[in-house]
């Protein structure tokens, strides 16, 4: 008896282990976010395929027609109710000008690879079947390939003031660690925000963290970006702010913690493509994965640059300035701007953003600014920064689980914790039941003596 309780209870022991163990494993030192990887949604399968009636026999269909997509290759998947020998023809066109590949053999199902394609671009194909007899069948539809995320560029600095003093403005700013910047430009002009680094006045270019502006007017407004470099003499989006000495007896608000687009109204004649846009019309990316943008919330791993792009297509050839701007969580009045520059390829605008560093719900105000109709678009969300350490393991040791807004969904493991209750419960019992039964056993044995 004593050898059959032992192994119960061992049994038993290794549930309630492998169960702990199983809510300790959910949360590691680092914290992963939803993600998935970034490609367009494949067209439907065509309604309808072209289909020839032959006497005797049954009508030639080509059914499933499919195309699984990479960043440079694309399988094409078709079945078809006759042994058949398939041809698949490609192209940027209807006209399918960039080649065709046969099928070696007759079958019913086919899949045929084509190598060789471009990232984020959409193709058109055909595919023609042949059976014994001669007929012929075909069917046409598209596919885009997936888009490269890989190349991150380079990080913008964080914490950019511009704190207006006496007869002087302060810069202030802080050069991210274990990033390949060598340098910082900083551009100023008392126009407008510049847009790149050459468009302004070069006021500074070194590897401080400060620097003194006294070239500057009582009453005037300066408008400042600063502008990271690495040692490939590659340079960061840019990140803005600006500032104004006050006027004796004027009382002013430091303009880094105002909204530094705030004297810009928004008017009813913005551009059509630029009014129509959302917040999901930009992409957020970590280590070259689209994070998931579920109702304007997007949560992040806060120990990783994050990049925010907007395809280039999505807005008019026009001058324009996109930006978008973070506000602390725990001051709401700390305001940072980040610029969204267009890449030499001309394909998007992009910036990234050096790890946030800590947990919190940043709120996003994306502006698109028309310069042709002197108004702004402006576009809300919230970035949802998580950080893990190995320390706060303990705390979310029985959080397997997180809502989209990172908050311990623990209802999963009230239900894991009531389990091993249980089992601890019975495994009492078992124990009382034994000791009971041997206490018997003992003292019929005293009897009996």
């Amino acid at each position: 008896m004593k050898k059959y309780l032992s192994l119960t209870i061992l049994i038993f022991l290794f549930l309630i282990i492998n169960a702990v163990h199983g809510q300790e494993s959910s949360v590691g030192s680092t914290f992963e976010v939803s993600t998935k990887v970034y490609g367009t949604p494949l067209p439907p399968t065509p309604t309808s395929t072209v289909s020839t009636s032959v006497s005797g026999s049954s009508i030639l269909t080509i059914k499933n027609l499919n195309a699984s997509t990479t960043l440079d290759s694309s399988v094409i998947s078709f079945n078809t109710n006759h042994a058949t020998q398939a041809k698949v023809f490609w192209g940027l066109t209807g006209n399918y000008e960039l080649g065709s590949i046969s099928g070696l053999f007759y079958g019913f199902d086919h899949s045929i690879k084509i190598s060789g394609l471009k990232s984020d671009t959409k193709y058109y194909y055909k595919v023609e079947v042949i059976n014994g007899l001669g007929v012929v069948v075909s069917a046409e539809s598209s596919f885009q390939t997936l888009k490269d995320f890989t190349f991150i560029p380079l990080a913008n600095v964080t914490h950019f003031q511009a704190i207006p003093q006496e007869d002087s403005i302060a810069l202030l700013w802080k050069i991210p660690k274990n990033k390949d910047i060598s340098s910082v430009r900083i551009v100023k002009s008392d126009k407008f925000y510049p847009r790149d680094i050459n468009d302004g006045e070069i006021i500074f270019e070194g590897n401080l963290e400060e620097y003194l502006d006294t070239n500057v007017v009582k009453g005037k407004l300066y408008y400042y970006a600063l502008f990271a470099k690495n040692t490939k003499n590659e340079y960061s989006s840019g990140v803005l702010a600006q500032a104004k000495i006050p006027l004796a007896g004027e009382i002013l608000i430091p303009a880094t913690s105002t909204d530094p687009f705030i004297g810009i109204s928004i008017v009813e004649n913005l551009d059509s493509v630029i009014r129509d846009l959302t917040f999901s019309d930009f992409d957020f990316v970590q280590d070259g994965v689209k994070i998931e943008n579920t109702d304007s919330i997007v949560t992040i791993d806060g120990k990783k640059d994050l990049t925010i792009i907007l395809d280039y297509d999505k807005v008019p050839e026009i001058l324009k300035t996109i930006a978008i701007t973070l506000i602390d969580p725990e001051d709401s009045s700390k305001v940072f701007t980040f610029l969204l520059r267009v890449n030499n390829e001309k394909t998007k605008y992009e910036a990234t953003i050096a790890p946030l560093g800590r947990s919190g719900k940043f709120k996003v105000n994306i502006i698109v600014l028309d310069y042709k109709n002197q108004g702004l678009k402006r576009i809300y969300g919230l970035i949802n920064a998580m950080v893990f350490k190995i320390s706060d393991q303990n705390v979310f040791r029985n959080c397997g689980i997180f809502d989209e807004y990172g908050n311990c969904d623990d209802s999963n493991n009230n239900k894991n914790i009531f389990v091993i209750l249980i089992i601890i419960l019975i495994i009492i019992i078992l124990l009382l039941v034994s000791r009971r039964r041997e206490n018997k056993k003992e003292s019929k044995e005293i009897h009996e003596e």
